[in-house]
């Protein structure tokens, strides 16, 4: 009997212990958590815009914020713009002949004559119009009233920049684990700040490259390779297929920069997301250094192209393109 007893007490020890386990480890848990506002001050205090905050997807936002509070050095995280001169082009147009645009941006006769339209119906607006329908600020119309007047008094004081911006952010986890060795998971977001003044039939990529013959994981391809189109009120929601290099180092993304809604205005992509997993089945002994990087080309004249650079693990893009810094992360493999 005391020998059944003494098991009773052993037994009943074991679950408290358990439970106490249990308790302690979903306490933790439930500390670990973050809260969608404690993901936004995250992000914001990392670098991100809050316009670009407020388009990621909440299981991606909540990942990425926690994983910086948490274990930070398991994600690096970089940050740039693309500025795009619309100023210089529509001083252009405003300045030159049709052939000698036609020679200049390689565009059509059909090409030339849209956007001399895009132009006379940017002049027709009001201030307040043009603050709305393109969500510029006061002083980013002072500067587009003044190129518009085409006065040279006025153009002599302004220095002709980028009146809209391309926000890009790419980050990078290690994943690397039991399953894969080798593993890392690759995303890319951009914004726009504001709409473009200017609709060419032209497309914009994101590209990415990498040293090592490391496979690619399109998983969650059909959940977040999109990219988000406005007019106004009206949305439209496109699924970006990647096009992967033949040689395995490299892939890229490319949408149009603007999508006709009627046949007076167009879509244009006001936010796109990126995510795939580069991964090997068994690391280098002794493991091999590397590098992911990636770049965002914005296309502004229909001459040149886009390649890889494959040896180097780095993205070149040719003169027609308005590009953001070029983001490098390192890895093993």
């Amino acid at each position: 009997m005391k020998i059944k007893f003494t098991a009773f007490l052993l037994v009943l020890s074991l679950i408290i212990c358990s439970c106490s386990f249990l308790t302690s480890a979903t306490d933790k848990s439930q500390n670990n958590q973050v809260s969608i506002k404690q993901a936004d001050g995250v992000l914001l205090a990392n670098g991100f815009d809050e316009k670009s905050i407020a388009e990621l997807n909440f299981e991606v936002k909540i990942r990425l914020a926690s994983t910086l509070i948490n274990s930070p050095s398991k994600v690096k995280l970089t940050h740039s713009k693309v500025q795009i001169n619309e100023a210089a082009i529509i001083r252009d147009f405003q300045n030159m002949k049709d052939e000698n645009l036609k020679s200049k941006y390689g565009v059509s006769d059909d090409t030339v004559k849209k956007i001399h339209n895009d132009i006379k119906k940017l002049n027709e607006k009001t201030d307040d119009q043009i603050k709305q329908e393109y969500q510029k600020t006061d002083n980013e119309v002072q500067n587009i009233r003044k190129v518009l007047n085409n006065n040279e008094m006025e153009l002599s004081s302004l220095t002709l920049q980028s009146i809209s911006n391309i926000n890009y952010h790419m980050w990078v986890y290690d994943d690397s684990g039991i399953l894969h060795p080798v593993e890392y998971s690759v995303n890319a977001e951009f914004t726009w700040d504001s709409q473009p003044l200017l609709s060419w039939n032209y497309s914009d990529y994101v590209a990415f490259a990498w040293a090592g013959d490391l496979a690619t994981d399109f998983t969650d391809a059909q959940q977040y390779n999109t990219v988000h189109y406005v007019y106004g009120i009206q949305h439209l929601h496109k699924n970006i297929l990647p096009v992967e290099n033949p040689v395995n180092e490299g892939l890229s993304f490319g949408f149009k920069q603007s999508i006709p809604f009627n046949q007076y205005a167009s879509y244009y992509p006001s936010s796109g997301f990126f995510c795939f997993s580069l991964y090997q089945t068994s690391k280098n002994n002794p493991a091999k250094t590397g590098k992911i990087v990636s770049q965002y080309g914005h296309q502004h004249i229909a001459f040149s192209g886009m390649g890889f650079s494959l040896k180097s693990a780095s993205v070149s893009f040719g003169s027609a393109f308005d590009t953001s810094d070029q983001e490098t992360f390192g890895i093993r493999y």
